[in-house]
């Protein structure tokens, strides 16, 4: 809440580009950009976006490695079971 000139309170959305200390001509372009976030807050934002992101990739390889133990496992109790190919004993 900024004070008004007659004593009241104005609120954000009321306040004119005079009360948030830009001029009156002030293009409606350059009051959207003033309004962006800061480049601190999008590097605040694509660390926790990286790390998020390097954390799920390390959960994926993690199970890709579990996975291609367990196969290479499975194709190894399969291939006992069948005991040995007839083509290659040929």
């Amino acid at each position: 809440m900024k004070p008004a000139s007659q004593g009241s309170t104005v609120s954000e959305a009321e306040s004119t580009p005079e009360q948030d200390g830009m001029p009156p001509s002030t293009p409606d372009w350059y009051t959207r950009f003033a309004s962006l976030p800061k480049k601190e807050d999008f590097q605040k934002l694509v660390d926790e976006v990286t790390g998020t992101l390097q954390t799920e990739i390390s959960v994926v390889r993690t199970s890709l490695a579990f996975l291609e133990t367990r196969i290479s496992t499975l194709e190894e109790r399969d291939s006992c079971a069948r005991g040995p190919d007839p083509a290659v004993t040929r």
